[in-house]
């Protein structure tokens, strides 16, 4: 082997300093500043689109009662009504659905996380026999529109007398194939010899 080979630079790295040097270049071209700034008011616009709601909600809830249907719809009513916030809690037990949420989503995605990782890691790095074939039906749970299940759903919560319960709203929810998936896929990218290693 020579000495000149030794000195030579790398092929690929030459070749990544030339394309990073022609992306500079394109990038100060007048059309590329042009993309740029419409690219930007795309996104600002998408952005807006998508707030606008939030923005009319926020608005709405200020409105008097008589205002909030009104046609045509304003944005903002002829009054600013704050107590607005605090009469909501004096309709209904406000704190409590606030409260069932938190523990349902909580819950929720603890139950999620075990089950998913379990799972995953059984089809993504156990190997028994038929392992491909029952990962393939558990995928096509997939495809069932949850509509579909509504009604069965309703009625093994009654058989379990779950009905008006936190298992029934956390449970049925936690063994989806979607978790298990994205956690297979993980599983598999590991190498098996950085776990022999360990």
């Amino acid at each position: 082997m020579s000495t000149e080979t030794l000195i030579r630079p790398d092929a690929s790295t030459s070749t990544i300093t030339q394309d990073k040097a022609r992306r500079r270049g394109a990038e100060s071209t007048p059309g590329a500043k042009a993309r740029l700034v419409l690219a930007h008011v795309c996104i600002y616009v998408a952005a807006l689109i998508f707030v606008s709601p939030l923005v009319y909600a926020f608005f709405s809830a200020l409105k008097p009662n008589s205002e909030m249907f009104s046609m045509p719809p304003t944005l903002i009513g002829s009054e600013i009504r704050w107590s607005n916030f605090v009469d909501v809690f004096a309709y209904g037990p406000f704190v409590t659905y606030i409260g069932n949420s938190f523990i349902v989503a909580v819950l929720g995605t603890l139950v999620t996380l075990i089950v998913s990782t379990t799972a995953g890691y059984a089809f993504g790095r156990l190997r028994w026999k038929g392992r491909d074939a029952v990962f393939i039906l558990f995928l096509a749970t997939l495809m069932v529109p949850a509509e579909v299940l509504v009604i069965p759903m309703f009625q093994v919560m009654q058989w379990f007398d779950w009905v008006n319960t936190y298992q029934a709203l956390v449970l049925p929810f936690a063994f989806g194939a979607f978790g298990t998936f994205l956690m297979r896929q993980f599983f598999r990218g590991i190498p098996y010899e950085l776990e022999e290693a360990a």
